[in-house]
């Protein structure tokens, strides 16, 4: 059986970065250029549960330009441990979803560098 059904968020500016957990319980929203935060979306409060303020912020060759911190995709691995956000920075960053931490960096990934 397939449900249908329409829950509203307060998203305070989504860019349309935006994935459901495979369990159901959660999804992660990317923002947009003026609030560039990662938060984790409990479905069942309908609430924002943890926020990564400056989520993509230290790229140095950025600057103050805000269109450049932006998050333009996210993605949740199979079993809900870790997620993946990418940024108009270039960067891919990989988030410890127990620990709400990033334990990796790929610098340079939309450059096609190492």
């Amino acid at each position: 059986k397939v449900y249908a059904f329409c829950m509203q968020f307060e998203l305070l500016d989504f860019s349309g970065a935006l994935a459901v957990a495979s369990n159901g319980e959660f999804f992660i929203s990317g923002g947009g250029p003026s609030d560039r935060s990662l938060c984790i979306w409990d479905l069942k409060e309908r609430r924002c549960i943890k926020r990564i303020q400056e989520a993509h912020s230290e790229c140095l060759e950025c600057g103050d330009d805000p269109e450049y911190k932006m998050i333009s995709a996210v993605a949740i691995s199979h079993d809900c441990k870790l997620a993946f956000s990418s940024s108009t920075d270039n960067a891919i960053k990989v988030w410890d979803l127990k620990e709400f931490t990033c334990v990796h960096t790929f610098k340079n990934a939309h450059k096609g560098k190492p």
